[in-house]
């Protein structure tokens, strides 16, 4: 936990000071303050013209999943970490701007297998789509920002019937909404 958030740390802040050029953005979910769950994300945008860029991302996102067995559900909490490449557009409203963005990449979450229910999976797809605001406070357009996305990750997996144990295909697309603060560099 605390090496995944020094290292977005470490990224934002060696990539700051090309933030002329660059748009990096960093932010913690305010869900982690309020249901100790754990959402952070940086990313860097490489701005081709003032309205719109394009640039590289990772998040982590922490959520519950249920283990599904025989006798119980039991409800456990997982770190799903997704690289991505991100479009962003800025929309400007005098000293402040909207942002609208999509996030296209892979997921590097692991689902262990469960005996004699489901194979375990990885490299699901993931997909986020949010807007934001920011206000900056200086010249360079360094400033806080809140925004709201939508996390999802979509993947499949072989499970097997209780009653004939023949295996199938299944699909999972798992969503997550995500409320969070951070600063603009």
């Amino acid at each position: 936990m605390k090496k995944t958030i020094i290292i977005y740390l470490l990224c934002i802040c060696s990539i700051a000071a090309k933030a002329q050029k660059y748009q990096v953005f960093g932010d913690v979910g305010i869900s982690t303050l309020l249901f100790k769950s754990t959402d952070f994300s940086a990313t860097i945008d490489m701005m081709h013209n003032r309205n719109f860029g394009l640039g590289l991302g990772a998040q982590t996102v922490s959520t519950n999943i249920y283990i599904a067995s025989r006798h119980t559900d039991t409800p456990t909490k997982v770190f799903k970490t997704s690289l991505f490449l991100d479009a962003r557009c800025n929309l400007f409203i005098r000293k402040s701007f909207i942002f609208l963005f999509t996030d296209l990449g892979i997921s590097l979450y692991h689902q262990p297998a469960i005996a004699g229910v489901q194979d375990g999976h990885n490299n699901g797809f993931y997909l986020g789509l949010g807007f934001g605001y920011c206000y900056p406070l200086t010249a360079r357009g360094m400033g806080p920002y809140i925004s709201v996305k939508l996390a999802s990750d979509a993947y499949y997996y072989t499970e097997y019937s209780p009653v004939t144990l023949q295996p199938s295909k299944a699909g999972i697309l798992d969503g997550t909404g995500v409320l969070a603060l951070g600063f603009k560099f």
